[in-house]
């Protein structure tokens, strides 16, 4: 819990999604899945600018695999029982 998530619950973040969300910038746990897409399909890498871009991401995500125990930031959601983040997250 930090300054963000407490002003995000009340409102006072200007940076808090509109409508209902699910707070939490910072998060730790393991690694259940390494890859482009979740087990339900969802896609859990961004869209990217360019070849490059995504080679690059590719390249970060190898370096985990289940198992791992893991410490990243996202914008809001790091509250839920998943979370899906980029490599360059972690």
């Amino acid at each position: 819990l930090n300054f963000a998530d407490v002003f995000s619950v009340l409102g006072l973040y200007s940076a808090t999604p509109k409508g209902e969300f699910i707070p939490g910038l910072e998060f730790s746990g393991i690694v259940e899945q390494v890859g482009a897409t979740s087990e339900c399909g969802r896609a859990t890498t961004v869209e990217f600018a360019c070849d490059e871009a995504r080679m690059r991401a590719e390249r970060e995500a190898s370096g985990f695999k289940p198992g791992d125990r893991v410490a990243g930031v996202v914008r809001f959601g790091a509250y839920a029982t998943t979370v899906m983040a980029p490599a360059h997250q972690l």
